[in-house]
């Protein structure tokens, strides 16, 4: 499990934990809350092996994919790695 956290400073609560929730982090001084079921979950520490590769390939690339919940917010679903073919 990352001890990587986000600092809320400057952002409003909601928005903030929503942030949080998407990227399965913590927020600053707070305990993570971990999701309810992990099928289809973003996975903080996968998309940072992942995005790290561009220290070798020279760049990293990802496709966004969102769904929206009841509410009409855009939650992130994946970051899909696009690797590099030359």
């Amino acid at each position: 499990e990352s001890d990587w956290q986000l600092d809320p400073a400057g952002v409003r609560d909601e928005v903030a934990q929503l942030v949080a929730d998407d990227l399965g982090l913590a927020l600053k001084g707070k305990p993570r809350v971990a999701p309810l079921r992990s099928k289809g979950r973003f996975s903080w520490d996968e998309f940072l092996r992942l995005a790290l590769l561009e220290l070798v390939f020279g760049h990293s690339v990802f496709e966004q994919v969102y769904e929206p919940d009841a509410f009409g917010r855009a939650h992130l679903r994946k970051l899909a790695w696009r690797p590099p073919r030359t």
